[in-house]
């Protein structure tokens, strides 16, 4: 997920907005610099919280997805 993230960010925000003259070496170079921000923000994020709001938070995601797909397939696949 860090690399989707990467990815997203770089040539929608980062070139869009930032620097958008940059080259593919520096683009790319940036991709990896935010994915590991993200990696490293996610393992902060993991030891800083106690372990009953990771669970609670893990379990809101799955309820999430388990709510969210159904209606999200249905509107893809009807008018």
């Amino acid at each position: 997920m860090s690399i989707a993230c990467a990815n997203l960010f770089t040539p929608n925000l980062y070139k869009e907005f930032i620097q958008p003259d940059c080259t593919e070496a520096q683009e790319a170079t940036m991709a990896k610099v935010v994915s590991l921000v993200v990696k490293i923000g996610a393992v902060v994020f993991i030891l800083a919280l106690p372990h009953d709001y990771a669970i609670q938070l893990q379990l809101l995601g799955g309820i999430w997805i388990i709510q969210l797909l159904p209606a999200i397939l249905l509107g893809l696949y009807t008018r």
